[in-house]
């Protein structure tokens, strides 16, 4: 995926241009919506206490546009203006996960049309280290910035004040929640991420692999995949470590024989991070200062 400064980069002022009235708030939170299961894996992973094969699954159906639509509908209802909320969260949903198929992300790609197909669509246009995705990101700090007091400062229609509208956002929240259980045996049966290539541990000679960001060791010649499992890797290969994307194919179950690599240089954790950051700030200014003003409006001068 592109990191979270280059979607605030485009689809900010790409909002603001098509549609002057936009709250960008809203946008931002859009651009946020698909990148949540993935921030939440990275978390879980971390504590090691999850399979990883069963959160990446999950987590990719969560990050489907349908269940991100399901979480923009359900936040949507917590505001009185919430169908032109809802357009602009789905919108820029949408966008969020074509940016991400433009770029080269081997054994990877989105789910647009699931729950229909869960075949992966990337189109494969650029690395993420590519020259302009660096250009991009480096804009998506001045233009929160420049946008921040107008952000902050905007209505962000949320409102509690409807029972029905409350039980209607926490049903599709759980929705969200719960829904990527009935889908997981279709998404594994399609070999999304090679999932179910790994999974089948003694069946995996022979049949091809691909890698999203591996890290690699040069010095033994070893790569290490999302799950934490390492595997022997021989043939066409860097001459030094880092995150590796390759292609290739099992000799045996735990030796890949590598076709092709490309090594990444990128620095898009940093600017996820960063991106993430700004944002959440963002968030809570803009909370802080619409709950304030509701205070006040409560109590008078």
């Amino acid at each position: 995926m592109p990191n979270t400064l280059c979607h605030i980069a485009i689809q900010t002022p790409l909002s603001r241009t098509a549609c002057p009235q936009s709250d960008l708030l809203w946008v931002i939170i859009g651009c946020i919506i698909p990148d949540i299961p993935w921030i939440v894996q990275k978390i879980l992973l971390a504590t090691e206490f999850f399979n990883s094969y069963d959160l990446r699954l999950y987590f990719m159906v969560q990050a489907s546009l349908f269940f991100c639509v399901l979480l923009s509908l359900s936040l949507s209802l917590l505001t009185n203006r919430s169908l032109p909320i809802f357009l602009i969260l789905a919108i820029n949903c949408l966008l969020h996960l074509l940016l991400d198929s433009l770029q080269i992300k081997w054994g990877n790609g989105i789910h647009l049309l699931a729950p229909l197909s869960w075949d992966m669509i990337h189109f494969d246009l650029f690395w993420p280290e590519h020259l302009p995705t660096q250009v991009i990101s480096l804009l998506g700090i001045p233009v929160i910035l420049y946008y921040w007091r107008s952000i902050a400062h905007s209505d962000l229609a949320i409102s509690f004040a409807s029972i029905r509208r409350m039980v209607g956002a926490a049903v599709l929240l759980l929705c969200y929640l719960v829904g990527p259980f009935i889908f997981i045996d279709q998404l594994e049966d399609s070999d999304s991420y090679y999932l179910q290539t790994m999974r089948q541990y003694q069946q995996r000679q022979g049949k091809s692999i691909e890698f999203d960001r591996a890290e690699y060791d040069q010095t033994t010649q070893t790569a290490t995949y999302l799950s934490g499992e390492k595997f022997s890797v021989q043939g066409n290969l860097p001459q030094h470590s880092g995150r590796l994307s390759i292609q290739g194919y099992f000799a045996d179950s735990t030796t890949i024989v590598v076709k092709n690599y490309h090594l990444h240089k990128d620095h898009r954790d940093l600017a996820s991070i960063v991106g993430l950051f700004l944002a959440c700030s963002l968030t809570v200014h803009s909370l802080l200062l619409t709950f304030r003003q509701k205070a006040t409006n409560l109590t008078g001068p």
